[in-house]
This record gives structure tokens, C-alpha cells and sequence, in this order.
């Protein structure tokens, strides 16, 4: 078995599997590299397949009429997209790009809905995960009901904040388009955060959060 492909026996929706169901799954299965950049389906694409994320990151996300970007998804290993193509074909209403080199899996998705139809834990699973998603969709809407940069900012460090240390996990252009900011608002409203000691940069990814109580103010 691919090493690659192996990925798919760590993804949630597939762990219950049997070893014999499994092999079903790998047998309608195959893998892609992809580099920083690389699409995988635009939007209004239609697409047929399951894609699971091996290795590497991708963004999913969609345009709005003046062309502004707003990230709807960030994916990681073991994560899937594409998953609306098992119910029916449709175009898509949002974009998939690579934003770190990537290993994707990919599964036909007529084949896995046959696959489906005897394994109804799957579906049930799928389903669980895209409940996990709805609740991501709502925390971003919490981040667009705050009014201005700020307070945007200061609930982005708090959610990602560890023992008062936050690690950017993306970049951070695509961390404003995330809290729906420009990342030029984003980087002037950081260095406010800066010059009023609420924390301290120690790299571009990594900073110190010296003060929490002034940046939980400015949410509440």
C-alpha cells in the first residue's frame, strides 16, 4: 500500500472500516503531488471525486462580486473537501488551492457511493464532520459581527493563544482574509498591539501576549 494512500486509514470517516472495507476504499483510490499555487478545482468547477489531504495545506475559498477573497476552510492532514460531489453533481461555489506542497488523495465519488450504500457508518461520519464545519462558519461569523480590526485581532490571539503564546499557523495575509481584514489593516493594527505592550513579537509566526486582560476588553 502507498504510503500516501495510507493517509486514508487515519481519516475519521474511514476508521471504523474493516481491513477488508478498507481495501475497497484504496482500490478506487489514487494520489497526486501538488506544489504552493497549484489549483485543484476553481470555482463553478464540476468535480466528481472525494480529495483528502496526505500531505500539505489547502485553502478553500470564494470571491465576492468586487473580487475581495474570503478563506473559508483551512485543511491539514487527514482533512477531506469535495464531499458535496457524493450527493450530487453540482459546480462548485468555491475555489481549492495548494498553499503548502501537498499530497492529495482522491476517490471517485460514484464509486464511493456505492462503496457508502453498504457502509452507512461513513455517511453517518461525513456527516459529523461537516457539522464540525457548520461550527467553524459560526465562529467566523462571530469575527464579521465584531466591528472593527481590533477587536478582530485581539479574538484572533486570544483563539489561538497557548499558555499566553500564539503560532500563526498560515501566513498572515491569509490570517485577515480569515477574520475578513485586509492583511495591510492587519499588520498596522498588530503593530498597535505592539506599541501599547499588549504583546511582543519573538518571529514573523510566533508572538508573546504580555497583556490579556486589555485584549479580552476590546471584545467585551
Amino acid at each position: 500500500m502507498s504510503n500516501h494512500l495510507n493517509c486514508l486509514t487515519k481519516v475519521p470517516i474511514f476508521k471504523s472500516l474493516s481491513k477488508e472495507e478498507m481495501n475497497e476504499v484504496l482500490k478506487i483510490a489514487s494520489h497526486k503531488k501538488h506544489q504552493k499555487g497549484d489549483l485543484i478545482f476553481n470555482e463553478g468547477d464540476m468535480i466528481r471525486q472525494l480529495f483528502v489531504v496526505s500531505e500539505g495545506t489547502v485553502k478553500i475559498s470564494k470571491y465576492s462580486y468586487e473580487g475581495k477573497e474570503q478563506v473559508l476552510h483551512l485543511l491539514n492532514h487527514g482533512d477531506f473537501f469535495g464531499e458535496l460531489s457524493l450527493f450530487k453533481d453540482q459546480e462548485t461555489t468555491s475555489s481549492a488551492e495548494v498553499i503548502k506542497d501537498s499530497v492529495i488523495c482522491t476517490l471517485d465519488s460514484l464509486k464511493l457511493r456505492n462503496l457508502i450504500e453498504h457502509n452507512p457508518e461513513i455517511s453517518f461520519k461525513i456527516l459529523l464532520e461537516l457539522s464540525k464545519r457548520l461550527e467553524n462558519t459560526e465562529t467566523k461569523l462571530k469575527y464579521y459581527a465584531l466591528s472593527n480590526s481590533s477587536e478582530k485581532l485581539a479574538k484572533l490571539l486570544l483563539d489561538l493563544e497557548k499558555n499566553n503564546i500564539v503560532i500563526f499557523p498560515v501566513n498572515k495575509s491569509i490570517l485577515a482574509s480569515n477574520i475578513g481584514i485586509t492583511s495591510e489593516t492587519f499588520s498596522r493594527t498588530l503593530k498597535k498591539f505592539i506599541n501599547n505592550k499588549y504583546i511582543e513579537t519573538i518571529s514573523n509566526q510566533k508572538i508573546i501576549i504580555k497583556n490579556k486582560e486589555a485584549l479580552i476588553e476590546l471584545i467585551y
